[in-house]
């Protein structure tokens, strides 16, 4: 199989990637979506139709990059609130795990 090309366009749900190939056999065959699909084109004038209409649906030849987030996260400690005997108390029940 070899790649003619892959589009890329972040969407809500994540990174939509399209492939674009050429299989041994001589099929053209585009594939690939955040919902999967496939759809055969009968000539390479086909396929290079279908990654032109891609493109103008808002895909690219570039990756984007992932953004990080950066996620306040409190750390709660619940053993902190309970005075230290009642913690010795509680470590000393009897657990049937």
């Amino acid at each position: 199989m070899q790649t003619i090309a892959i589009l890329y366009k972040p969407c809500k749900a994540g990174l939509s990637t399209m492939h674009f190939v050429k299989c041994e056999d001589g099929s053209y065959w585009a594939f690939g979506g955040m919902t999967p699909k496939a759809f055969n084109c009968k000539s390479l004038a086909e396929l290079k139709q279908a990654i032109t209409s891609y493109r103008r649906n808002g895909f690219s030849f570039n990756k984007p990059s992932i953004k990080k987030t950066t996620a306040n996260f409190k750390c709660v400690d619940p053993w902190s609130d309970i005075p230290s005997k009642m913690q010795q108390d509680l470590w000393a029940l009897p657990c049937n795990v």
